[in-house]
Formats: structure tokens, C-alpha cells, sequence
């Protein structure tokens, strides 16, 4: 069928900017059709709803009844959507009184019953989605209990706490506490003990997740080392001990690299008890003392340099540079002259900047 481009527009102005609603008539806000659903329109239905079941007391006569949500479902149904409370603030109204003391104050028996008898109101525990309700001191020792266990079980769980009857036999297939019940429900001090337990388990998915990229990366570098020749492994092994061994700082006990730092130049390794300093690498044993005393009279540090700290990290690095250049001439000088000047091919712009009088020793 041949139509105007005037048509076409329209149709699929129409096409791309209808919205399709669902709602009971006689129950709809004026605006719905303009703004779709918001909290005010559903506030409009729940004054409407009131209304009926106000329409239901008056023909079983309780005209009472009627005149005490008059002024609710005036509210509740107002013309404009600003004028209507909020879901907490209707709440509020003595309408809902009866309904909300009839779930705070319903009880059941604990599904553990380790630390209370008898029946326990709702309000104070936490039920499951099957109707199984822990109480809070229950609760308490059931959440810490999973927090510590291993993390092979941690895992099944994704780090969350299930219903007590979903163990041993019990049958319960709730899913599990969300996080805001499980904090309105125990003590905070069992609720810290669930967040680390999680944060645990990330921790060690994380770690997993590293070490496998990182086998990963070495196998491919393996692969890769295999199909070079000798000489190029003399390459690549003279390349990795410079960047590692000479160019990274380091613990000088430990080995374990660092890219940077922030304060005092007396420095702590992350993995090991050294205290060492930044200026010259010295291990200055376990002590943070004795680490601050040699970092205050260190004779690396550059003249007028403070006592502690570094100053400006451009004139640090040069004079790291300058510490580090000795060894790496020296090292430099030990390979064969094939090795060095392929190696120096490749360092060339990661020495260029701070090193450049090394490479100008060796005619680069």
C-alpha cells in the first residue's frame, strides 16, 4: 500500500513513542496515561482501594467505619500527585493500625530453640521466605557459625547465610537472608563477622582469578621462550634481570617489588617485618626507629634534602637513578657485546629518560 512520507512519519512516530499500561479502571490516577506508574499513582489505587473496603464496611453496617478513612481516601485519591503521601506516611494512618500490630505481634516457634522457648514474635528474628523463623539470639550463633566456616562452604553459599532448616536434612529451600535482613536482625557485631566472611570469600575469588591470568601469561611466555633462539634468550633473560633486579625497587630482605610510596622515606615491607629505607635500599632490621635514624643521616639523600620525607618525586627519582646506575653500567659491561647492544636496542626509551648517560657509555 502506497502512503505519504506524512503518514509514514506518523505511524512511526506513533510506533516508537506508545506505552502500553495495565491497570483496573476506576482505580487509575489522572496522570497515569501522561507519566506512567510512579509511587503517587500507586498511592491513588491504594486510595481506592480503601474506598471499596470502606464501601463493603458501610453495607455490612459499619457506617463508623466509613467516616473514620473519609479523610485517607481524600488524601490518598488527591487530584494532583504532590498532594498524596508517601507509602510511610499513609502507613502512619490508624487505618492500617490493626493490620501492621497483626504482623509485628504474630509468633512462631524458633526453628534452633537453642536460646529461648516458647513462641517468638516475628519482629523479633528473622523468617524465611518458607516460614521458618530463627530468632535473633538463634540467629546471632547461626550467622557467626557461617561467617568462620571454611572456604570451600562459603562458596556454595556465594559467602550468604541459608535458613537453619536448609542443612542436615531439613528440606527448607528458602533462599538465602538478603544483607538487610540478616543487619535488622542480628547483632552488629555477628553482622561485621558476615561482611568479612564475604568479603573473605571475594578476596579469595579474586586471588584465583589473578594467579590464573598469571599462568596464563606464563605459559605463553614459555611458549614464547621455546621459539626463540639462543641468542635471543640471552636477550631476554639479560632484559628481565635489568627491569626486575636493577630498575624496580625492592625489599632488600624479601625481595617483593614496590612502584611507589607516600611520607617518610623510612620505609615498611608489606610482606615481610623490614623496615628498610627509600633513599639507599639499607635493611634497617625490624625496627621502624632504627629506620627513621639512618633515613635522617643517609648519604644518598641529595644535599638539602628534609630529614624524612622526599620532596619533589622527579629529583627522588633522579637521584634513585643515580644510585641504580653503577650497578646497571657494571652488569652491562659483563654481557657479551652482541647481547648488550641487542638488549640496549630494546631499554633504549625506558632508559632514555634517566639513565641517558649510561646509554651514551655505550655509544647509543
Amino acid at each position: 500500500i502506497s502512503v505519504d512520507s506524512g503518514t509514514r512519519t506518523t505511524q512511526q512516530y506513533l510506533a516508537t513513542t506508545r506505552m502500553a499500561f495495565g491497570y483496573t479502571p476506576g482505580f487509575e490516577a489522572p496522570e497515569l496515561l501522561q507519566t506512567g506508574s510512579t509511587p503517587a499513582s500507586d498511592m491513588f489505587a491504594l486510595g481506592k482501594t480503601v474506598e471499596e473496603l470502606c464501601n463493603a464496611c458501610t453495607e455490612g453496617g459499619s457506617v463508623a467505619s466509613a467516616a473514620e478513612v473519609a479523610d485517607l481516601v481524600r488524601v490518598l485519591t488527591a487530584d494532583a500527585a504532590k498532594d498524596r503521601p508517601s507509602a510511610d506516611v499513609a502507613a502512619a494512618d490508624a487505618f492500617f493500625k490493626p493490620l501492621l500490630d497483626f504482623r509485628r505481634e504474630q509468633t512462631s516457634v524458633c526453628c534452633i530453640g537453642a536460646f529461648c522457648t516458647g513462641l517468638v514474635r516475628h519482629s523479633d528474628g528473622a523468617l524465611c521466605a518458607e516460614g521458618h523463623l530463627t530468632c535473633s539470639a538463634c540467629l546471632d550463633g547461626h550467622v557467626q557459625s557461617c561467617a568462620g566456616e571454611e572456604l570451600r562452604l562459603l562458596r556454595e553459599r556465594e559467602g550468604r547465610v541459608c535458613c537453619p532448616n536448609s542443612g542436615g536434612g531439613l528440606g527448607c529451600a528458602a533462599a538465602p537472608f538478603s544483607d538487610s535482613e540478616l543487619g535488622q536482625s542480628v547483632s552488629a557485631e555477628v553482622f561485621e563477622s558476615y561482611i568479612k566472611g564475604r568479603m573473605r570469600l571475594l578476596e579469595s575469588l579474586v586471588r584465583e582469578e589473578v594467579e590464573e591470568e598469571a599462568e596464563g601469561r606464563l605459559q605463553a611466555e614459555l611458549l614464547r621462550l621455546q621459539e626463540l633462539d639462543e641468542a635471543q634468550r640471552k636477550v631476554f633473560a639479560a632484559r628481565r634481570h635489568v627491569e626486575e633486579e636493577i630498575l624496580t625497587s625492592k625489599c632488600p630482605r624479601c625481595r617483593a617489588a614496590f612502584l611507589d610510596f607516600e611520607g617518610c622515606c623510612a620505609l615498611k615491607c608489606a610482606r615481610c617485618p623490614c623496615n628498610f629505607c627509600a633513599w639507599c635500599g639499607e635493611d634497617c632490621s625490624n625496627s621502624s626507629q632504627e629506620a627513621h635514624q639512618h633515613v635522617a643521616r643517609c648519604a644518598a639523600k641529595p644535599p638539602g634534602a628534609d630529614v624524612y620525607y622526599p620532596g619533589d618525586r622527579s629529583e627522588f627519582h633522579s637521584k634513585q637513578a643515580k644510585h641504580r646506575a653503577p650497578k646497571l653500567e657494571s652488569y652491562l659491561r659483563g654481557l657479551d657485546n652482541g647481547t648488550r647492544a641487542a638488549l640496549l636496542r630494546e631499554l633504549q626509551g625506558t632508559l632514555r629518560e634517566l639513565y641517558s648517560h649510561v646509554l651514551r657509555a655505550f655509544g647509543v
